[in-house]
């Protein structure tokens, strides 16, 4: 999906990928305590095929520089985040 460039399906196989590593694919979402205890090495992978395969375009990685020159804090996306 992600060689193809097909962005909505290589994002939600992507957060089933992440739903199976932290063992939630039974409540189907991603809590504080997973996200913490994420595999550090899971994610560098995740983030390298999108990086790699989006030309650097997507990723974890490439969001977080956007967020940081925007001036954005991340603890304010959070919060924002929790209210949807």
């Amino acid at each position: 999906m992600l060689a193809a460039g097909e962005w909505k399906e290589a994002d939600e196989e992507t957060f089933r990928v992440m739903l199976v590593v932290a063992n939630r694919e039974k409540e189907g979402w991603l809590n504080v305590k997973s996200i913490d205890s994420f595999p550090c090495d899971d994610l560098r992978i995740i983030d390298g095929l999108w990086v790699k395969y989006s030309n650097g375009r997507f990723g974890f990685s490439v969001q977080k520089l956007i967020v940081a020159e925007c001036g954005i804090s991340l603890l304010k996306i959070i919060l924002v985040s929790q209210q949807f």
